[in-house]
C-alpha cells in the first residue's frame, strides 16, 4: 500500500517581504513532494509566518497563532516563522506544542523536516498566491490616490527582493530585531530576475527589501551600480521601489538624479520614508539625515521629473512631539509634493528604545494630528 503524501498549510500575515517568505516555503514544500492543503484541519505540517512590527499586527498574530491550534489535528507539526519570534519570543512560551523558526534561520526547516531538497537551493519566489490579500483584514492608514493604486497594483505583480535587515537603528524599530544586519541579494541573481520579468512581457516590476536603497553596500557595491546595470536592459516596463531609505538617496543623490533623469520613463513610483518632518524628532528617531536636506533634494524631483511619483510614510504622536514639531511635518506637504503617503500614530512598544523616552503624546492627541496631515495630504491630492 503507498503511503499518503504529506499535506502542509502555509499562511501569513505582514509585508511584502514575509508574504515572499511565505510563498518560498510553499516552493519548498512541494520541491520535497508534499501536498499543499487549503484546510488546516487535513495539514500534517503547518507554517505561520508572522508580523510584529507595532502591537496590533502582534496581537493580531497571537490570536491567528491561537486560532490554528485549536483547529489543526492533534498529531500536526505547528511552526511559527516570520516576525514575532525574534522581536517577542516570550509571547509564544505558553503555547504548547508549536516549534520556532527565527525570520533569519529559516534554513533550520531542513532538520525539522528532514528534507531532501534543501531551503537554500529554493530561489526567491516573484510573484505569490497571496496577492489579494490585505493582511488578514486589518487596514493600516494608506490613503488612495490613482498613484497609490498603481503602487498597490505593482506590489501585487512581480517583485524583486533586493536584500534582507538594514543598516539603521532606528529607535521605534523592533522589525530590525528580526531581519537583523543588511544582507543584500548578488548582483547576478537580481539582474537573472530582472531579465527573467523582461522575457516574459512583465512591463511592471517591484524593488523590495529591508532598505532597497542601501542594496549592496554590504558586497562591494551600492543602489546606483545595480540600476546601471538594470537600465541597459531593454524592454517596455516600470519599476517601483518601496522603503528606499531617503539616507540613501541624499549619499547618491547626483548619480541617482542623473540616472533617474536619463530613464524616467521606466520609473514608476519611488517611496522614500521620511516619518518626521521635525529634525530634533528625526534626531530622537535616530533617523541618520537633516529634513533640509530631503526636501532640497526630492524637490530636485519634483521640479525636474514631475512625472516621476514620490511616496512616503509618516508618523505622528512620536514622544516628544510638540505642536511646533508637528507643524513642520504639515509643512512638508507645501515643500515637497507626494502622489501618496502613508500616515502612522506612534505605537509605543517597550522592546523599543523609544519606549523609554519621556513625553508620550495622549491618544486623542495622534489622533487629532493624524486627521489634520489626512486633511492636508486630501486637500493637496486634489488640487493636483
Amino acid at each position: 500500500m503507498l503511503k499518503e503524501k504529506t499535506q502542509f498549510y502555509v499562511d501569513y500575515i505582514g509585508c511584502e517581504k514575509r508574504k515572499l517568505d511565505a510563498q518560498k516555503i510553499i516552493y519548498y514544500f512541494k520541491a520535497n513532494d508534499f501536498i499543499q492543503s487549503e484546510n488546516i484541519s487535513d495539514a500534517d505540517i503547518i507554517l505561520y509566518i508572522t508580523c510584529a512590527f507595532i502591537k496590533e499586527f502582534e496581537e493580531i498574530s497571537i490570536d491567528n497563532i491561537k486560532l490554528i491550534n485549536k483547529e489543526r489535528k492533534e498529531q500536526s507539526k505547528f511552526i511559527i516563522g516570520g516576525c514575532l519570534p525574534s522581536i517577542n519570543p516570550l509571547r509564544l512560551k505558553n503555547i504548547e506544542n508549536i516549534g520556532i523558526l527565527p525570520l533569519r534561520e529559516t534554513e533550520r526547516i531542513d532538520n525539522i523536516i528532514k528534507s531532501q531538497v534543501k531551503y537554500q537551493e529554493i530561489p526567491d519566489p516573484n510573484i505569490t498566491q497571496f496577492e489579494n490579500r490585505f493582511h488578514n483584514g486589518k487596514k493600516i492608514n494608506i490613503h488612495y490616490s490613482k498613484y497609490r493604486e498603481e503602487y498597490e497594483k505593482a506590489k501585487r505583480g512581480y517583485k524583486i527582493r533586493l536584500n534582507y535587515g538594514c543598516l539603521g537603528n532606528c529607535s521605534y524599530c523592533v522589525t530590525r530585531f528580526a531581519t537583523k544586519e543588511l544582507k543584500s541579494k548578488p548582483v547576478n541573481d537580481v539582474i537573472k530576475e530582472f531579465k527573467g520579468a523582461i522575457s516574459k512581457n512583465i512591463d511592471t516590476i517591484f524593488f523590495t527589501g529591508g532598505d532597497s536603497g542601501a542594496y549592496g553596500l554590504d558586497i562591494n557595491t551600492n543602489i546606483v551600480e545595480i540600476l546601471k546595470k538594470i537600465f541597459v536592459i531593454n524592454g517596455e516596463y516600470k519599476i517601483y521601489f518601496q522603503d528606499f531609505g531617503i539616507q540613501w538617496l541624499i549619499k547618491f543623490f547626483d548619480d541617482l538624479l542623473l540616472l533617474f533623469k536619463k530613464n524616467k520613463k521606466n520609473i514608476g513610483l519611488l517611496n522614500f520614508p521620511i516619518q518626521s518632518g521635525s529634525n530634533r524628532i528625526l534626531k530622537n528617531m535616530r533617523r541618520p539625515y537633516r529634513i533640509e536636506d530631503v526636501i532640497e533634494e526630492l524637490s530636485y524631483f519634483n521640479r525636474l521629473m514631475p512625472d516621476i511619483h514620490l511616496g512616503t510614510h509618516l508618523i505622528v504622536g512620536f514622544p516628544g512631539e510638540t505642536k511646533k514639531d508637528f507643524k513642520k511635518t504639515l509643512n512638508l506637504l507645501d515643500k515637497i509634493r507626494f502622489s501618496f503617503i502613508y500616515i502612522f500614530k506612534y505605537s509605543d512598544n517597550p522592546l523599543a528604545d523609544s519606549y523609554d523616552l519621556k513625553g508620550k503624546i495622549d491618544e486623542s492627541i495622534k489622533e487629532m494630528r493624524y486627521k489634520l496631515l489626512l486633511e492636508k495630504y486630501l486637500k493637496k491630492i486634489n488640487l493636483n
